[in-house]
């Protein structure tokens, strides 16, 4: 008999399984056909009924129902062995099952399922135990079947349908939501489809506003490997993505279904992280549009008013959000070469005027925003504006009508741009970065000829890559990052290592790496032109360098000898003044030789030119220190960007790093780095107990007294005026080393005692601290009682010490005021009787709350009385006129 089972040709051998179960069927057929014998079989003919009716539940799909009756009313084992027929089908008979076959599996093992039969749990468990994604997969099939079942409507048989997917994916939804997970951002885009049917909406307002353990935007941001560097400009262009997303485009029939495949296309723009987010899942779009051009013009005109139509209206209330993801995606494709820049499509003639215009904006808009959270807060904005330096590779072309076309600041801060349209800007570029690509090339050769010539020939790269007519950096050869590791494997193979450690040199004249170094040209570049070095110095920094140290010890450096400078001036004439600056302020001459320089586009002698003494102009000096700080801080924003997204690393906290760094190297002019960053950084300094604790640890007493005479001359803070933050630190002091803390209150008394801080305030928190020690305590009461002696008495302060409790220093108020009535006597008692009037009046403006039931330390009332009874006065009748209204509420 052939088989009914299975697919076998005649030359093949019988399967045995299948061979047993047709047996057992033939042999037992007519048993099979209702009535049903009542007799109880043996475990024989139980196993042979098992495998009958299994093979005539495969084999004859009319009467599956029958066979599954039967075996319902045998079952001994609750379906063990029938369980064990079926998955040994699976194994191995399920490649060669006939179609029928296949699907009455299917239906035997729901049954199966529905009847709770012994081991199939076990094998489901398995089942996504092999295939996790199952699950997942169903539910993401499910949700999108519905969002197509959902556009048809009264359709008796779909409604029904429709109810079971419902209720089936808004369980696993429900239940089981780190399914969710595995399927990324098409989960939210697939919802978003559904928010119209209810169960859905409710899931997404509950995602939207109760996302529980993170925003949900950020829980579906799953990643790809990411391609850290640049965009590959050696990827295949057989069938470049791009063109296959083109040409799906074209292939859509359906207005719904188009508009889908562009969200999918745009919808990582709307929430665009560089930090977490791949390049590679927005670059598609932007290749589209730009090779759409001009040939397909309409596909580039649908794109971009589609990505400002999502920009608009696709969440109108978190619509910052999405602008911001947008430019990110703009300014990523740009910075990492994708696109050379944005003209590609603001100066094409072939797309509508209302887009050019409305990308005009938007790109604006961009800039202006990254400028704003860039520039910190107090720093002049022209000097964060970066000075454009000439392109010196323009001498070595070919091509003399280019000469001149860069644009370059002139002193007045205006900006001249010459224009031949005879040159394209094309052809310009082209010529740049062929200037560029053979700079490099060169740069190490001459390296090996001479030091010396190895530098002028980084100083003609960086100044020429710099000043490229492309708004941003170019890909290929000449990306920052693939830029930045050839110039320091080119110095490398020669014995240099660019930011190398400061403390690993000779201290000798000839081997100060701050000057006339690959280092210090770079940092210098950096300085006068931020924004197209960051890339370069980030890239540095990622690969372990010490770029942040070296910056601020430069920017440090500069300062000191533009202080130096400032003092020698008092001192001595102008003539003498210039030959001890030549000799002393190598940086600084350095620093303004390459300005003037570069200003001027004399960049073949700036490194020459540092041997002689330029005129020194204070004016100009200060601002360039300024500029050297806030190119420091930029470099720190700049930094927070490629920190993980875990890490939490303020400006301050990198502040801090490269302060230690800079303290490790030992660095001379310790003392002046502190005060540098105090007046140069004082948002990031001031009052943050790291580097204060720094500052205390590492300074000798005298270089605190110097730093004590300039907090003195208020020329800077180091505390600030916040009332609670000197309290904190004052706190935090307390467990410091008895050391660290006499140095702790000698800043600290000289800034308050000059400064406008609440010292009452700082005064009663401590003594009204819960936990007051004689040992623990007693460097902090000795400098507030040093520091009380600096201020003048006030009601306020009168009032604050009048008012101590009576804890372990007790005498502390007396000992305050026996100082106050030597130096400051009548203030002291004008004081007092301010104090005395206010507790009298009991009114609710009084300057110190519930003096209703507050009592006056006893020391102080004590010194009082007997200081009254000393100078012949009635002591019982001043101090009871003095604390009337206390003693009545006591």
């Amino acid at each position: 008999m052939a088989s009914k089972l299975i697919q076998i040709a005649s030359f093949e051998a019988e399967n045995q399984t299948e061979l047993s179960l047709r047996q057992a069927f033939e042999l037992l057929e007519p048993k099979l056909r209702p009535p049903f014998a009542l007799t109880i079989p043996d475990q024989q003919q139980y196993a042979q009924l098992n495998r009958a009716i299994l093979y005539g539940v495969l084999c004859e799909p009319h009467l599956a129902k029958t066979h599954i009756k039967h075996l319902h009313a045998l079952v001994t084992d609750g379906y063990g062995l029938f369980v064990h027929l079926l998955v040994k089908v699976v194994h191995e008979l399920y490649p060669i099952l006939v179609g029928s076959a296949r699907k009455q599996l299917v239906w035997v093992t729901k049954e199966m399922i529905d009847v709770l039969a012994v081991g199939v749990d076990a094998k489901w468990d398995c089942l996504l135990e092999e295939e996790p994604l199952v699950l997942s997969s169903a539910l993401y099939t499910y949700l999108r079947l519905l969002a197509d079942h959902c556009r048809l409507s009264n359709i008796t048989d779909l409604e029904a349908l429709k109810r079971l997917e419902i209720e089936f994916c808004v369980k696993v939804v429900r239940e089981q939501f780190h399914l969710c997970l595995r399927i990324g951002r098409d989960f939210i885009r697939v919802l978003q489809d559904l928010v119209h049917v209810p169960e859905f909406g409710a899931i997404w307002k509950d995602l939207v506003l109760n996302p529980g353990n993170g925003d949900p935007i950020a829980v579906f941001t799953h990643t790809r490997e990411v391609w850290e560097s640049e965009a590959p400009p050696g990827m295949s262009d057989v069938i470049p993505r791009w063109a296959v997303i083109g040409w799906l485009l074209t292939l859509c029939r359906k207005n719904y279904i188009t508009a889908n495949v562009k969200l999918a296309l745009f919808y990582d723009w709307l929430f665009f992280d560089e930090r977490v987010d791949n390049i590679m899942n927005i670059e598609p779009a932007m290749l589209l549009m730009v090779y759409s051009i001009p040939k397909y013009i309409d596909m580039t005109h649908t794109l971009l008013e589609f990505l400002f139509l999502l920009v608009d209206n696709y969440d109108v209330q978190h619509i910052d959000v999405i602008v911001k993801g947008a430019s990110s995606a703009f300014n990523a494709l740009l910075r990492k070469g994708v696109i050379q820049s944005m003209e590609v499509l603001t100066s094409c003639d072939a797309l509508s005027p209302f887009l050019r215009e409305r990308l005009g904006r938007f790109l604006l808009g961009m800039k202006m925003a990254v400028s704003k959270e860039l520039q910190p807060a107090n720093v002049p904005g022209h000097l964060l504006t970066p000075l454009k330096l000439p392109n010196s590779s323009c001498i070595e072309t070919p091509t003399s009508s280019l000469k001149g076309k860069l644009t370059r600041t002139q002193e007045d801060g205006s900006a001249t741009k010459s224009i031949d349209s005879s040159v394209p800007s094309v052809v310009t570029t082209e010529c740049q970065i062929v200037a560029v690509e053979n700079l490099l090339k060169k740069c190490g050769e001459k390296i090996k000829k001479s030091y010396v010539m190895g530098l002028q020939t980084l100083e003609e790269l960086l100044s020429s890559f710099v000043n490229l007519s492309s708004h941003k950096t170019m890909g290929g050869t000449i990306c920052p990052e693939v830029l930045s590791s050839t110039i320091a494997k080119e110095f490398q193979l020669n014995g240099y290592k660019l930011f190398t450690s400061l403390q690993f040199l000779p201290d000798k004249p000839d081997c100060d790496d701050e000057i006339g170094s690959a280092t210090s040209l770079i940092i210098r570049t950096f300085i006068f032109s931020q924004p197209k070095m960051q890339d370069m110095l980030l890239s540095w920094s990622k690969n372990g360098f010490s770029v942040g140290a070296r910056l601020l010890s430069y920017a440090s450096r500069l300062a000191y000898e533009a202080y130096m400078v400032d003092c020698m001036r008092d001192k001595m004439v102008d003539e003498d003044c210039a030959k001890t600056i030549d000799l002393g302020m190598p940086l600084l001459i350095f620093h303004v030789n390459g300005y003037n320089s570069f200003l001027n586009g004399k960049i073949e002698n700036s490194l020459e030119s540092f041997s002689s003494t330029p005129k020194i102009d204070d004016k100009l000096v200060s601002e360039l220190v300024d500029s050297a700080f806030a190119a420091y801080r930029c470099f720190l924003m700049y930094s927070q960007t490629i920190l993980p997204i875990d890490e939490d690393m303020s400006l301050t906290k990198l502040l801090v790093s490269d302060l230690i760094s800079c303290i490790e190297w030992g660095t001379k002019r310790l003392k002046f780095l502190f005060c540098s960053v105090f007046r140069h950084l004082s948002d990031l300094s001031i009052g943050k107990e790291d580097i204060i604790r720094l500052l205390v640890g590492r300074l000798d007493h005298t270089n605190l007294v110097d730093i004590q005479l300039e907090i003195g001359l208020k020329k800077f803070s180091i505390f600030g005026e916040n009332t609670e933050t000197i309290f904190h630190l004052i706190e935090s002091s307390l467990s410091w080393g008895c050391l660290e803390q006499y140095k702790f209150w000698g800043l600290i008394r000289s800034e308050l005692a000059v400064s406008k801080v609440q010292l009452e305030k700082v005064i009663l928190g401590f003594f009204c601290s819960d936990e007051l020690h004689a040992k623990r305590n007693a460097i902090a009461v000795e400098g507030l009682l040093t520091l009380c002696s600096c201020r003048a008495p006030t009601p306020e302060l009168v009032g604050a010490i009048m008012l101590l409790p009576n804890n372990v220093f007790q005498d502390f108020a007396a000992a305050v005021l026996a100082t106050w009535v030597v130096s400051n006597a009548s203030t002291l008692f004008d004081s007092l009787a301010e104090f005395s009037e206010k507790l009298d009046k009991k009114t609710g403006d009084s300057d110190f709350p519930n003096s209703a039931g507050i009592m006056m330390n006893h020391s102080a009332i004590l010194w009082l009385f007997n200081y009254f009874n000393a100078k012949g006065m009635n002591g019982s009748n001043i101090m009871r006129n003095l604390s009337r209204d206390i003693c009545s509420k006591k």
